[in-house]
């Protein structure tokens, strides 16, 4: 079968960091990703579409913004492509534990991003938001962002942003937060040691 051009936003994961993607094209043996972060050899690499179907990659390297990698085993072409899921589609998220602040009126709480897209979060706070209510998300490293919260389910919220992240805007933020996290859970780990 011949190789399938498409765009699809995904994430790959790796050394216990989680980045977006951009599918550009795929074969039963092989897939061409945009990537938005340098992604050292040897490591192991899963893809995860939407639908939460997991593909493990062989990664020998790569240089530049585009590379291909092989699949570990021949994968089935349709389904890649069909992306079936129980659910509706829903776009490619990361998971965070992010310490962030919720504003409404002129009060400001704290909170947690747990997930986040290019279009929402996921956040938890013990606050008391209703559905509809429109609040502010800030958190180091990422702007302000404007949002509707559009469901509550004990302290977690699912909020959408009025104004979308730009796929590359996310992906960097993204990428520098889950950095600084695992540097300085490695500088208190040495601490602990010491």
């Amino acid at each position: 079968m011949s190789v399938k051009s498409l765009i699809r936003v995904a994430k790959l994961h790796c050394d216990n960091f989680e980045f977006f993607c951009i599918i550009r094209g795929v074969h039963e043996s092989s897939v061409t990703i945009k990537l938005f972060n340098i992604i050292k050899p040897g490591v192991e690499l899963l893809l995860e579409l939407s639908n939460g179907d997991l593909y493990t990659l062989e990664h020998t390297g790569h240089s530049g913004e585009q590379a291909t990698f092989p699949f570990s085993k021949a994968i089935d072409i349709a389904r890649f492509l069909a992306e079936p899921s129980p659910y509706p589609k829903r776009p490619a998220r990361l998971r965070l534990l992010h310490p962030a602040c919720i504003t409404f009126g002129t009060n400001t709480y704290d909170a947690t991003i747990v997930d986040i897209s290019c279009g929402g979060a996921k956040v938890e706070s013990e606050i008391g938001l209703i559905i509809g209510e429109h609040i502010r998300l800030s958190g180091r490293m990422l702007p302000t962002m404007d949002a509707i919260v559009r469901w509550k389910q004990g302290p977690r919220h699912g909020l959408t942003f009025l104004d979308p992240f730009h796929l590359n805007v996310i992906a960097e933020r993204t990428a520098l937060i889950q950095k600084f996290a695992s540097a300085n859970s490695q500088a208190n780990s040495y601490r602990d040691i010491s």
